[in-house]
C-alpha cells in the first residue's frame, strides 16, 4: 500500500482474486445477503477472501525472485 493509502497495482490484482473467491463461496452456500450469514459463514467468507489474497501475493513474489 502507498503511502496515500491506495492500492498498489498488484495489490489491487489480489484484492480482487481475493473477492472473486469470496463471492464464489457465497454462491456455493447460495447467501448473497450478508446479514444472513452464520457466525461461521462469516468467518468462513473472511478465511476465504484472506486466503485467496495472501496467496495471490506469495505467487506474485515467488514470481519476482530470480533463484
Amino acid at each position: 500500500m502507498r503511502a496515500d493509502g491506495a492500492l498498489k497495482q498488484n495489490e489491487k490484482q489480489a484484492v480482487t482474486i481475493g473477492g472473486d473467491a469470496g463471492g464464489e463461496y457465497l454462491e456455493g452456500i447460495g447467501v448473497f445477503d450478508l446479514r444472513n450469514l452464520t457466525p461461521d459463514q462469516w468467518h468462513r467468507f473472511c478465511a476465504t477472501i484472506f486466503t485467496a489474497t495472501c496467496a495471490n501475493l506469495a505467487r506474485q513474489a515467488d514470481d519476482e525472485i530470480p533463484f
